[in-house]
């Protein structure tokens, strides 16, 4: 039996589709905003205490 979660699910969807698709998939405005944050925070080495986004799964580390 094979178990599949959300990433592999979201992967395999992506993997099946023609490339010029994928190149043209963009992040929403919010996703792009968080996305340049942390970009911009791990610059600083300052990834504490981050906001989380709605939708988006986050990782926790002890």
């Amino acid at each position: 039996m094979v178990v599949y979660n959300a990433y592999d699910q979201i992967a395999e969807l992506i993997a099946d589709l023609n490339p010029a698709k994928v190149m043209a998939l963009k992040a929403n405005k919010e996703l792009q905003m968080r996305f340049e944050d942390l970009v911009s925070k791990s610059k600083e080495s300052s990834l504490d205490n981050l906001r989380p986004v709605a939708g988006v799964p986050t990782s926790h580390r002890a």
